[in-house]
């Protein structure tokens, strides 16, 4: 995409935080940051994503397009806390435990009446 060299082009960091105890519609995009360096950008972005103090973290680019007269924003960047793996590790044992104690039973049951 072909810019003019007088074209203002600006990083802006967004950072999504989910209060704790609070109903999921009171959460809000908020602007954190506005810089003209994307590699700036892009560290401070992973920094607050590394802080683990939000919930999601992203780098928008926005730049006025001369051709089309208006401005573009567009996402270059995401980062987003994964949830806890450990939850299913453990879920899934718990069903295989539950499965052999119910095999179990039923082999027992089985061979009891015979």
């Amino acid at each position: 995409m072909a810019q003019s060299s007088s074209a203002q082009i600006e990083y802006n960091i967004y950072t999504f935080d989910m209060p704790k105890g609070k109903k999921k519609g009171e959460a809000k995009w908020k602007l954190n940051k506005t810089l003209n360096d994307m590699n700036t950008a892009m560290k401070m972005a992973e920094s607050l994503h590394d802080s683990k103090q939000y919930h999601k973290v992203e780098v928008k680019q926005k730049f006025f397009d001369e051709k089309k007269n208006r401005m573009v924003d567009m996402t270059l960047k995401s980062f987003e806390q994964k949830p806890n793996g450990n939850m299913a590790v453990y879920v899934a044992l718990l069903v295989s435990v539950a499965a052999g104690v119910a095999a179990f039973a039923a082999t027992l049951h089985l061979a009891s009446g015979l």
